[in-house]
């Protein structure tokens, strides 16, 4: 094929009274298709630009770059994302096309410089490099691939880039833009397929350039390949051995590479001194090894885990017949026995109207698990809520039958266990309206389909879709925010609200990138303009890149009481950075902040606090910054509470030979009682009273303890700092692995009386 000579006629805005030298020069040819700009004279700022055009008017429409200048800037290093009026994904300036530059300034509307208007240049022939193998859509065998490519050019040099991503900003071998992969006059090279992960999709392209590699000729289009296998997934949270405090915990990853054969995630846990559970049959929940049949990158385990124990994990992709490589084992530290789900109520709440009689009620929960089961219950007053009829369900809202007009409150529970065990406490009560024009004709309530359960999608302008069924005409309202509300109303401050549109889909801009947000629609009625419910809470994370990531809060969160002064704070990164993090956690017994402890410059996701009030509440956040300043937004904040732990007193005259939990003194007793235990080596002791049902009263020890004689006194106060009734109790002392054979574990029980 002929090539067709471009002209690139380049216009330059000069100073007042003075020239300058410039490059490319006026009427110069052969300039690359991605050449830099320069000048002698510096920009003086405010609005002053980099015009680049097709036509000596500069109208807009002609317009391939209007790059705003910073002041004293005397070059322009090109950047394709800078185009405008160009073909989508295009990476540099036309071939044989003359354009015009100049430096403009809109104030006075105006070249400034009286001596010349604008330069001009030619740019260079097209040698368009033609992708030969391996072929687009492709999947990689053997141990190295040989990458081929067709030009009709000759003396030439090409620049092989691969990435996990069409923009090419995550390549492989290099930093964007960057080399990658190699640099070569011939028309192929060979690559080792033990640079690409198994199961990772990849795409590449081929950049002409001169001998010299100064000048850019053309982009080859780009084709994709992938590499057999199911992508490994990576354990990111919790990990490094960190205390955590939510039991269950909930376990997060991310997998090396996307590939839609993944139909779930097979994960495994063990404790110390146990050996990982054989897999089940798909979907089957099994202790110790378990699938979620969800693409979500985080579950929480179906059962409470042993407060004290180290346990490990790792997680694998699955597709149905094979599993992938396992991750990394990683591991944390149960701090204390089992907590409750909770559950907060997200629409209606706060006394909104709805407009149907037989509104559906919608929460969360602090767990994501395989399987959760839901007490709902709702009433015309608070006080009728107590002998309210319960509703049992295992999704995250209900219907009600029909209610007449009026305020009605309700309140929901949760438990990992089953229908009828292991329930909460149900949440603070939520209210609503139902309006007395409404009618029994409900309006229909959207269901987000995409992005949801923590997807990360890979731009910062994503476009949300729900899906709706409905016989009438709907139009549809959404709103996004980045922090999620613990009580009340579904977000504490809205990012936006959009307007009211037809279609079931709407597009976010100029989103954060490297940050969670949460989303939900609603629909009225294009008729009357009656208003529906809003959806369930939908979050997905915007890719980071080399951005720093807004993490989220891990544990201890929710008000968790950990009952000690000393905390573990320690946080999930949704996403993960190609740059080096450093972390900021903030705590504060304020929860705007206002006297903030700051504990900045952490190498590790994770910070233990000393010497904290008893009985206070906490609040804490954290953040992340990059190794070249870049510094994230603060995590949603979050609480625990210290509880009214006593410290032990240790008698370390003498360790003793054996474990021992002595009999409380004085028993009875009346208001305090004194326990005392003995440690013949340095364990992780929990210390807890419970009442003749079999619950939990009171957590006196809950932390590793040395060798030695201790004692604890007990006021006759539960958990929430309350004074318990007259009557038996008693307390329970686990120390160290009470399953291990080589005698470094004790369990003892025993009974006291409390007589007021």
């Amino acid at each position: 094929m002929k090539n067709k000579l471009t002209v690139f006629t380049l216009l330059v805005l000069l100073f007042t009274g003075m020239s300058f030298a410039q490059t490319p020069s006026n009427n110069a040819v052969g300039v690359s298709i991605t050449s830099n700009f320069a000048w002698t004279v510096a920009a003086a700022g405010g609005d002053d630009r980099l015009q680049i055009s097709t036509s000596t008017s500069f109208a807009a429409g002609d317009l391939v770059i209007n790059k705003l200048l910073t002041n004293g800037a005397v070059a322009y290093t090109f950047t394709a994302s800078d185009l405008i009026n160009v073909l989508l994904g295009q990476n540099g300036l036309n071939n044989s096309i003359i354009y015009y530059w100049r430096i403009y300034d809109p104030t006075t509307a105006a070249s400034v410089d009286p001596a010349g208007t604008y330069y001009n240049f030619t740019t260079v022939n097209a040698a368009m490099p033609y992708l030969s193998y391996p072929s687009n859509g492709v999947i990689l065998s053997g141990t190295t691939t040989t990458f081929s490519w067709i030009t009709g050019a000759v003396g030439l040099s090409y620049t092989l880039q691969i990435a996990t991503d069409t923009g090419f900003t995550t390549p492989v071998g290099g930093t964007y833009p960057s080399v990658t992969i190699a640099t070569t006059t011939n028309s192929y090279f060979s690559v080792l397929n033990s640079v690409f992960t198994q199961g990772a999709t990849y795409y590449w392209r081929v950049i002409a350039t001169n001998l010299a590699g100064t000048v850019t000729f053309n982009y080859s289009n780009y084709w994709q390949f992938s590499m057999p296998g199911l992508p490994q997934p990576i354990a990111t949270y919790p990990t490094g051995n960190v205390t955590i405090y939510n039991n269950p915990p909930t376990l997060y990853w991310y997998p090396l590479a996307y590939n839609p054969k993944v139909t779930e995630y097979v994960v495994s846990y063990r404790r110390t001194g146990e050996v990982y559970g054989a897999y089940p049959t798909a979907s089957t929940n099994l202790k110790g090894t378990f699938t979620t049949t969800s693409l979500n990158t985080f579950i929480t385990i179906p059962s409470a885990l042993d407060a004290g124990y180290r346990y490990y994990w790792k997680v694998q992709s699955y597709d149905g017949s094979t599993l992938s490589t396992a991750s990394p084992e990683e591991s944390f530290t149960m701090y204390g026995d089992g907590t409750f789900v909770v559950c907060y109520p997200s629409y209606p709440t706060g006394g909104s109207t709805v407009y149907t009689t037989t509104p559906t009620l919608y929460w969360y929960s602090n767990v994501y698990a395989p399987v959760v089961y839901y007490k709902v219950k709702y009433a015309t007053s608070i006080a009728g809520l107590a002998g309210a009829t319960e509703y049992d369900v295992t999704t995250n809202s209900y219907t009600t039958g029909t209610l007449s007009a009026g305020t009605y409150y309700w309140q929901v529970k949760a438990s990992l266990i089953s229908a009828t065990t292991g329930f909460g406490s149900y949440s603070a009560p939520a209210s609503f309206v139902v309006n007395s024009t409404s009618t029994s004709a409900s309006i229909a309530t959207p269901y987000p389909s995409s992005p949801t359960s923590g997807t990360v999608v890979g731009v910062t302008n994503p476009t949300l879709i729900w899906s709706v069924y409905s016989t009438d005409p709907l139009q549809f309202q959404v709103k996004w925010a980045t922090n999620p509300a613990l009580t009340g109303d579904t977000f504490t401050s809205a990012a936006g609200t959009s307007g009211w549109v037809n279609s079931n889909s709407f597009i976010l801009s100029g989103l954060t990138a490297g940050a969670t947000y949460y989303w939900q629609v609603k629909a009225r009625l294009a008729t009357t303009l009656s208003e529906g419910s809003w959806s369930t809470v939908a979050w997905f994370t915007t890719a980071a890149g080399s951005a720093s990531v807004v993490p989220l809060a891990g544990s201890p969160i929710n008000g968790t009481p950990i009952n000690n002064t000393n905390a573990t704070l320690s946080w999930i990164l949704p996403t993960k950075s190609t740059s080096t993090l450093k972390y900021e956690v903030q705590y504060s017994k304020k929860a705007d902040f206002s006297d903030a402890v700051s504990v900045k410059n952490l190498d590790k996701p994770n910070v233990e606090v000393k010497n904290l009030d008893k009985d206070a509440v906490y609040y804490w956040r954290a953040s992340s910054t990059t190794n070249s300043g870049l510094t994230s937004s603060y995590s949603a904040p979050t609480s625990f509470s210290t509880g009214s732990t006593l410290t032990a007193i240790e008698n370390k005259e003498q360790v003793p030979t054996q474990f021992e939990l002595s009999q409380n003194y004085p028993n009875p007793f009346n208001p305090t009682t004194l326990i005392n235990y003995a440690l013949p080596n340095n364990a992780f002791v929990t210390l807890k009273v419970y009442d003749m049902l079999g619950r939990e009263v009171k957590t006196l020890v809950s932390k590793e303890v040395s060798a030695g004689k201790n004692s604890v006194e007990w006021n006759g106060d539960d958990n929430f700092g309350n004074k318990v009734a007259t009557g038996a109790y008693v307390y329970r002392l686990t120390a160290g692995d009470p399953s291990s054979s080589s005698g470094q574990g004790f369990v003892s029980v025993k009974k006291m009386l409390l007589i007021k």
